[in-house]
């Protein structure tokens, strides 16, 4: 346990005006969703068919029904490899930047509407 990290998170939540049980609820959602994220993001393939795991995420997009999944189908290209659960590289060779600071915006504006309620 990182006392020091802890304390951090505390003292800026803090000084954003978080008080009392608010500020631990705060404090929860910053590492549960910090922690989330980066679990995903860094999640290993699994090592013993590497292969194996890549061409079942290729072929279950590649063949998903296209009137029972239309907006997988429309974003299949896009989707491929770019974005959790349907890729087969992690953060550290497809990194999810847009979709981290898309993360970071709305856990930033969603505490702020945790403070004010």
């Amino acid at each position: 346990m990182d006392l020091d990290f802890v304390e951090k998170i505390l003292l800026v939540l803090e000084r954003a005006g978080f008080k009392d049980e608010k500020l631990l609820e705060a404090f929860d959602v910053v590492i549960a969703g910090a922690l989330g994220f980066v679990a995903m993001e860094f999640a290993a393939a699994p090592a013993d068919d590497e292969a194996s795991f890549k061409a079942q995420i290729q072929d279950r997009l590649a063949e998903a029904d296209e009137d029972r999944f239309p907006l997988i189908a429309r974003h299949r290209e896009r989707l491929s490899n770019r974005h959790f659960i349907v890729r087969w590289e992690n953060g550290s060779a497809v990194p999810l930047d847009s979709s981290f600071d898309a993360f970071v915006y709305t856990i930033v504006e969603g505490l702020r509407l945790l403070l004010s309620r």
